[in-house]
């Protein structure tokens, strides 16, 4: 298997899987993207120490994780990369509800709040009831109304990915088709926005 190298020092890491030639996102990256909108489809150190910045200001981020706010700034402009340790520290403190409150754009937030929005997503997708016999790759491509993505971008927001994962799931089963718990995973596409269709293969 090849390996990809990483930044400096030498350290590596096997390639991100992929599925067509498309990138599978972990869930993490999947929900950075299109609560955030317009990012790539995987989130740098360089975007977490700006996002930290964005959040507590140069001071503040240095201050949270222990580091002088030079290389807070190189960190952000991808001239170094953070050390193991630092590594760790910057990912957890990136991981907090006043980082999500401060780079989730407000008037996206409030643009789905009162208007709803589409998501369209590429994955493995499906009711995770009737023994799997639904769970395969597919697109999916829908419109939510503003209660839901009100509920959606909020769980994001106060308690990440996981919760807002769970909110989606919930919501499809509501406004999507009402066949069990959806299961989603391996997605390759994920975003809010116009949706490609509304075709639902699970109308009767």
């Amino acid at each position: 298997m090849s390996l990809r190298k990483r930044g400096r020092g030498g350290r590596r890491e096997p390639p991100a899987p992929t599925r067509g030639g498309k990138k599978i996102m972990s869930e993490a990256d999947a929900w950075d993207r299109a609560a955030r909108g317009g990012r790539a489809k995987s989130v740098t150190d360089a975007q977490r120490a700006r996002d930290m910045v964005r959040a507590h200001g140069g001071r503040g981020a240095a201050e949270r994780l222990g580091v002088t706010t030079r290389t807070i700034r190189r960190w952000t402009k991808g001239q170094n990369r953070p050390s193991k340790g630092n590594l760790g520290k910057l990912r957890d403190a990136h991981d907090t509800r006043e980082v999500r409150a401060a780079t989730v754009p407000s008037r996206r937030r409030s643009r789905f709040a009162r208007t709803g929005s589409g998501v369209t997503m590429t994955g493995r997708i499906g009711p995770a009831s009737h023994e799997g016999a639904y769970l395969r790759i597919r697109t999916i491509s829908t419109e939510l109304p503003p209660a839901s993505m009100e509920r959606i971008m909020g769980a994001f927001v106060d308690a990440g990915p996981d919760a807002a994962h769970q909110a989606l799931a919930e919501e499809m089963r509501e406004h999507y088709a009402d066949v069990g718990i959806w299961q989603i995973e391996q997605l390759t596409e994920f975003r809010f926005g116009n949706p490609r269709s509304t075709f639902n293969e699970f109308d009767e």
